[in-house]
């Protein structure tokens, strides 16, 4: 009994093993290769062998797509219509390439179109997409709203006055967005108060470009974070310069160099959370120097100049943590 039931078992992982590398196989791109014959004709039109390639290609992906059809409508998929559908317009694009081809078209008469079965479909698909987008919307995570508004423009492109689906779009993205602040913090050095407006407005610019095309990332100053009332802020990115310290001057060659040590520090804070989600510290070093004996030499110049040398670290620590987060 045991060895009969060990001998299935072997018998059975060799079949579907087998059947799996039949389905990897099976499944070409036969959009490609009939592309590529088709190119091959018009350089060749009178080899015979490319045309019966041409056409011997043209049936198997027709068997082929036909038997995904039945086998996609046969499964419990939530979105087999949506399946349904795609494979229904690569048939259709195979049979425009022959039709707009005139040599192909003598080879393969009478191509398969999908007409009133497409738009059939089409219609069954809008409603699988739009209601798998209302499912995940209703998960109520910013990663289940991403993938609601992604469904929701789904449908959209193939129905935009299916049911309410340009309000769901909107109300997808509200709820995927991440708003994010970043805030002013002044640094204190020798009694006095110092913001380096040079460094948070290259920094934010910087990071508002590099976040521009991501869709589900806004970066705003606190100051357009009020004017556009931004609510709810999701985070809120707070960049200090702590432990600013200027070393002793030195003159060599009439060049005056200044050793500047420091801390930037760069915390997250999350209002829905209540906490900080980041909270970590790189610690800096810059040497100053000025060519015309001490010009410019000031504590605002100086640490201008060093918080201006910390803006790569903190702009690829802070990038990474974003994106790694979305």
């Amino acid at each position: 009994m045991h060895k009969s039931f060990l001998l299935i078992l072997c018998f059975s992982t060799f079949l579907l093993s087998f059947s799996n590398e039949k389905v990897k196989e099976n499944k070409q791109d036969y959009a490609q290769i009939f592309n590529q014959l088709i190119c091959r004709l018009n350089v060749h039109p009178d080899d015979q062998k490319i045309k019966k390639k041409i056409k011997e290609t043209y049936f198997q992906a027709i068997d082929y797509y036909q038997s995904e059809i039945d086998r996609i409508l046969m499964s419990q998929d939530s979105l087999k219509w949506t399946k349904t559908l795609d494979v229904m317009q690569q048939i259709n694009g195979l049979s425009e390439e022959i039709i707009y081809n005139s040599a192909v078209s003598e080879l393969i008469c009478d191509p398969k179109i999908y007409t009133t079965e497409i738009d059939d479909a089409k219609q069954r698909a809008v409603s699988e997409i739009y209601n798998a987008g209302t499912h995940s919307l209703q998960a109520g995570t910013r990663k289940s709203a991403k993938e609601a508004y992604s469904c929701f423009v789904k449908a959209y492109q193939l129905s935009p006055k299916f049911k309410d689906v340009a309000t769901k779009i909107q109300e997808a993205k509200n709820m995927a967005v991440l708003n994010v602040v970043v805030e002013k913090v002044a640094a204190y050095a020798e009694n006095k108060n110092l913001i380096s407006t040079r460094f948070y407005e290259t920094f934010l610019n910087k990071l508002q470009s590099d976040f521009l095309n991501e869709g589900f990332i806004n970066i705003y100053s606190i100051t357009e974070a009020k004017q556009r009332k931004i609510d709810p802020v999701d985070w809120s990115v707070r960049i200090s310069f702590i432990d600013f310290e200027i070393g002793e001057s030195s003159v060599f060659d009439n060049i005056t160099s200044y050793n500047i040590y420091g801390v930037t520090e760069i915390k997250i804070f999350s209002p829905n959370e209540n906490k900080d989600i980041l909270n970590t510290r790189i610690p800096g070093q810059y040497v100053w120097k000025s060519y015309q004996n001490n010009s410019g030499s000031d504590l605002q110049s100086l640490f201008d100049s060093y918080s201006m040398s910390m803006i790569d670290q903190v702009f690829d620590l802070l990038e990474g943590f974003i994106k790694k987060s979305n």
